[in-house]
C-alpha cells in the first residue's frame, strides 16, 4: 500500500511538473510573440517617420517657393500700381490740357 501511495504521489507531482512545463512553454510562446509584435511596431514606426521627415522637408521646399512666389508677385503689383499712378497722372495732365 506505501508503495502505491509513493506511486500516486509520484504521478501527481509528474501531472504538476508537467502542468507547469506546458504553462511555462505558452508563457514562452506568448512571449516570444510579444517580441516579434514589438519589433514589428518598431520598425513600421521607423518606416513612418521616415516618411513623415521626406513630407516635412516637401513641405519646407514648397513653403520656400511660395515665399518666393508672393515676394514676386507683390514686387509685381506694386511696380503694377506705380505704372498706373503715373498713367492716371499723365491723363490727367492731358485733360487739363484740352480745357
Amino acid at each position: 500500500m506505501d508503495a502505491r501511495l509513493e506511486v500516486r504521489t509520484v504521478e501527481e507531482r509528474l501531472r504538476a511538473i508537467s502542468g507547469r512545463d506546458d504553462a511555462l512553454a505558452s508563457a514562452a510562446t506568448a512571449e516570444r510573440q510579444a517580441i516579434t509584435r514589438a519589433a514589428e511596431r518598431a520598425r513600421r514606426r521607423a518606416a513612418e517617420a521616415t516618411v513623415a521627415s521626406a513630407v516635412a522637408s516637401g513641405a519646407r521646399v514648397a513653403l520656400a517657393s511660395i515665399e518666393r512666389s508672393l515676394r514676386l508677385a507683390d514686387s509685381e503689383r506694386q511696380h503694377a500700381e506705380i505704372a498706373h499712378q503715373g498713367r492716371d497722372e499723365e491723363l490727367k495732365t492731358v485733360r487739363a490740357r484740352i480745357r
